[in-house]
């Protein structure tokens, strides 16, 4: 048994100031997604399958997306996105088709091509992803489904990057990594799933502005510094140095003190996020779908955190 450095943070002052519920089909997720793991061949082995199962993914998405009319796609993307993440990070699937040099591969051909799943590489990852494409593709603008296509891309991109950066024994900066971790396909295809959540398809003259990059970067903050705070301890076993936490202590020396600062920097963007929505409150000139984009994040958010206090996904 290992004995937590970190531990598992007290987050409350953040997430305290967030709405939280969970979708009413909760169980019937979990166990339509446990179905589909095992349908598409997501991963490669009973125990693997298993491993995901303990993970809760369905239950997640419930908590994330309690507003969905429909959240078994969004869970099944989560999960694919899950396990995307493990082999490109964690390194925990890596088999005879599970590596992460051809996870990249693959998943960038089939995502850069622009054509539908049929002329997809054959690959287990691309298979599953292309088996719940259509319920992407017959719900979403084509606006959409290109930022989502470029978003997956950025996943593998981020993923091959960083493990050249662990590779290299390269050493970030706060800042720097602040930067880069926005980039990051994983919280940013995520981040889609709002929209696909809730019937919106935001324009692209407004995700280019400066004002709903704020809000994009916002969340995007609480979700990479809130994963960094609750996965520390399995980040520092695993010798994953891409995170917040690590690098604060860097700085401060401190393990308490970094926890603390980190916790810090999650309220503080929460609270950014909850000044922006009253500032779109109170200017009725902006696109008309903020107000719903803002509080179906903000559930998402609290909704994850109820995830991760749960989930033995960190222990």
């Amino acid at each position: 048994m290992n004995t937590p450095i970190v531990g598992m943070p007290d987050l409350s002052a953040a997430y305290r100031l967030l709405p939280c519920r969970s979708h009413p089909c909760l169980d019937e997720v979990e166990s339509a997604l446990r179905r589909w793991v095992r349908e598409v061949g997501l991963v490669e082995s009973e125990a693997l399958v298993e491993r995901v199962d303990r993970c809760r993914l369905g239950e997640m998405t419930a908590w994330m997306f309690p507003m969905a009319d429909d959240p078994l796609p969004i869970a099944k993307y989560l999960t694919w996105v899950t396990v995307a993440d493990d082999i490109l990070d964690d390194g925990q699937l890596r088999g005879q088709d599970m590596d992460a040099e051809t996870t990249v591969e693959v998943v960038r051909a089939a995502m850069s091509s622009g054509q539908p799943p049929g002329s997809w590489p054959d690959h287990r990852m691309t298979n599953a992803l292309g088996d719940l494409w259509p319920e992407f593709t017959g719900a979403m603008s084509p606006a959409w489904q290109r930022r989502f296509r470029r978003h997956v891309v950025n996943l593998v991109d981020f993923g091959a990057r960083w493990s050249r950066y662990q590779n290299d024994g390269t050493r970030l900066d706060v800042a720097l990594y602040v930067r880069e971790s926005r980039t990051d396909g994983v919280y940013e295809s995520s981040l889609d799933m709002i929209e696909f959540a809730t019937g919106l398809c935001v324009p692209d003259e407004v995700c280019r502005g400066t004002e709903f990059h704020r809000l994009w970067t916002a969340v995007m903050d609480v979700i990479v510094w809130t994963n960094d705070l609750v996965s520390a301890d399995k980040d520092l076993r695993d010798d994953d140095m891409a995170s917040l936490v690590v690098m604060l202590h860097g700085e401060t020396g401190s393990w308490p003190q970094a926890v603390e600062r980190a916790a810090g920097m999650v309220e503080r963007r929460v609270r950014d996020l909850l000044d922006a929505e009253l500032r779109y409150q109170a200017d009725d000139t902006g696109w008309p779908g903020t107000g719903q984009w803002i509080e179906t994040a903000k559930y998402m958010l609290h909704g994850l955190q109820q995830w991760n206090i749960v989930t033995p996904r960190y222990l």
